[in-house]
């Protein structure tokens, strides 16, 4: 479970399957450009530029849920990304609890969302859309190797 870089703490919470699989289904029936794969759907935690020790010992009540509120489109070098942002008082308190143990963060509020495409070129769906999707829960907290270049 903790696999990270010395310089990097990479977190992030994973969906468990059925939420996945709305997930897919949806950005299947819309015809989402370069969707991102099943294996790969997760909301980042933080992306902390210092190591943080001791992220490992975080216990969460499992699932942590969070509501799809809205699509929105985010730059990713060039290309547009897009998300499903998330209301989250689950992610909101583990991200906080992370910065509490150290982690440092970019920017200077946490949006909770998921990545359905790193390379989108249209506008982005009707978020009523999203109700067909219903609450996500996340059955798993990672901490892995931040790769730089994933999604470009």
């Amino acid at each position: 479970m903790t696999q990270q870089s010395a310089t990097i703490t990479y977190a992030k919470v994973v969906p468990c399957d059925r939420s996945i699989s709305k997930i897919n289904d949806l950005t299947s029936i819309l015809n989402i450009d370069n969707a991102v794969a099943a294996k790969d759907l997760h909301a980042t935690v933080v992306y902390s530029r210092s190591e943080v020790i001791g992220l490992d010992l975080i216990e969460i009540v499992r699932p942590l849920e969070a509501t799809p509120v809205a699509f929105d489109l985010f730059d990713n070098g060039g290309k547009k990304c897009l998300v499903i942002k998330l209301k989250s008082d689950d992610l909101d308190m583990l991200h906080w609890m992370t910065r509490e143990m150290g982690a440092s963060y970019d920017y200077i509020d946490y949006h909770p969302h998921i990545t359905v495409s790193y390379d989108y070129n249209r506008e982005p769906p009707a978020d009523e859309v999203l109700d067909t999707i219903g609450i996500i829960r996340f059955n798993e907290f990672r901490l892995e190797p931040f790769d730089e270049y994933y999604g470009t």
